[in-house]
């Protein structure tokens, strides 16, 4: 969610909706109300009335969207003209079909959090595991929480990342025997993700 105050009749732009493709981004709705998730205390439920007719609601823990004001020109709302946040989903959509981008974003915050490098050039990090990460980055840091942190996910991500890679790789018919062609997507894959959170976040 790109705001933090939403109300009942505000309009909101969609970006990104977790594990759901029926509603593209760029759509946009009304706000029905706003109610808190019982069963996560950090998440909170919008309900929606689409302008496709659908009544899907958002999750702002998982889901990406914004208010929109009304004047907004109804022709660019998918186009990026006017908005970075649209044209970015527009452009990854076999992305968004391929990876858990609310857990990349988790990621890059607790990389970003933990201070061992400039985010610009962080994008490698989503395919290195533990040991390494440890080995090149956590001298001194025993006790660093942030730190600790990170390790604990490094490589639950790195998994995760090669699981979409190979994944995405299948679907454009791109050879996973052939390493330098896997190595290559793998960093423009990652390239792709840190965008993503640079973006949005």
């Amino acid at each position: 969610m790109l705001n933090s105050d939403i109300k009942e009749g505000d309009e909101i732009i969609l970006y990104h909706m977790h594990d759901e493709i029926s509603i593209p981004p760029g759509t946009r709705g009304t706000i029905k109300n706003v109610q808190r998730d019982p069963f996560e205390d950090d998440n909170t439920i919008v309900n929606v009335r689409w302008e496709d007719g659908s009544s899907l609601s958002l999750l702002t823990k998982y889901d990406v969207f914004k208010v929109v004001k009304k004047n907004i020109d109804e022709s660019s709302q998918i186009s990026g003209d006017f908005d970075p946040y649209a044209k970015w989903m527009d452009e990854n959509r076999d992305m968004r079909k391929t990876f858990d981008l609310p857990f990349f974003k988790k990621y890059f915050t607790q990389l970003r959090d933990s201070g061992i490098t400039n985010m610009l050039g962080s994008s490698n990090f989503v395919y290195m595991d533990s040991e390494h990460l440890d080995r090149y980055h956590g001298e001194g840091r025993e006790d660093d929480e942030e730190f600790q942190k990170l390790m604990a996910i490094q490589d639950e991500t790195r998994d995760k990342f090669i699981f979409s890679l190979v994944k995405f790789a299948a679907k454009n018919k791109i050879n996973i025997n052939d390493e330098h062609a896997i190595n290559r997507l793998a960093q423009k894959l990652a390239s792709r993700l840190l965008s993503y959170y640079i973006t949005f976040f």
